[in-house]
């Protein structure tokens, strides 16, 4: 997974040649503050957008949205829709392994994969069920 992490940030490194811009979407993307100017990182604690830049459950919920459109045109066949769930997974996770797998990227793909889970089996999703049952996985894990 590193080698994965190591192949997209030399990329955004070819795509991003003003330092600046680049150490905002390694950033904004991976989660790697290292590169940014404590000047900037001040700033955005100042303006209180600070967690804009943190990767977080927004970050995934962006992906996620973007996945699930790409897999729109899947038909709604047992088989396809088993496909889309464990492609979406897959991605998912992969993700947040590439963005170092912090808590809040981690509890937000757990709750991404128990909507994806109760969708699969048609269940009647709640948020607040899946919000629940994620805190309950998690307190499981380690209380």
């Amino acid at each position: 997974m590193n080698h994965l992490r190591l192949l997209l940030l030399q990329k955004i490194d070819h795509s991003f040649f003003h330092p600046v811009t680049n150490a905002f979407v390694k950033t904004l993307l991976f989660g790697t503050k290292s590169e940014m100017s404590p000047s900037l990182t001040n700033a955005y604690q100042a303006l209180g957008i600070l967690h804009i830049i943190a990767i977080s459950g927004m970050h995934l919920d962006i992906l996620f949205g973007a996945l699930e459109k790409v897999t729109s045109w899947m038909s709604i066949t047992y088989w396809s829709r088993l496909l889309k769930l464990i492609l979406l997974l897959f991605l998912v996770w992969t993700y947040t392994c590439i963005a170092h797998a912090g808590p809040s990227i981690v509890r937000a793909s757990l709750f991404f994969s128990l909507i994806l889970m109760g969708r699969f089996l048609k269940f009647n999703i709640f948020s607040f069920n899946i919000v629940s049952a994620g805190i309950l996985l998690v307190l499981l894990y380690n209380s």
